[in-house]
């Protein structure tokens, strides 16, 4: 799947990759993403060297779940 990831080799640091699909875990869902969005609170966390855990920014979404 693509995702917008932190890179720090490049310039801008936010970028473009194709990266594994995610296996939901308990209590967790995985959700076919028809759009997304990377925001000012995304923004924010990039520049102050903040990243999450997945690397992969875009919280806000709407799509269908896939399973659970």
């Amino acid at each position: 799947m693509k995702a917008v990831i932190f890179d720090k080799k490049q310039e801008h640091k936010l970028g473009f990759a194709d990266v594994d699909i995610p296996t939901p875990k308990d209590n967790e869902v995985l959700v076919k993403t028809s759009t997304t969005s990377v925001n000012a609170a995304d923004y924010r966390s990039v520049k102050l060297g903040i990243k999450p855990k997945s690397n992969i920014y875009g919280g806000a979404i709407a799509g269908t779940i896939e399973s659970i």
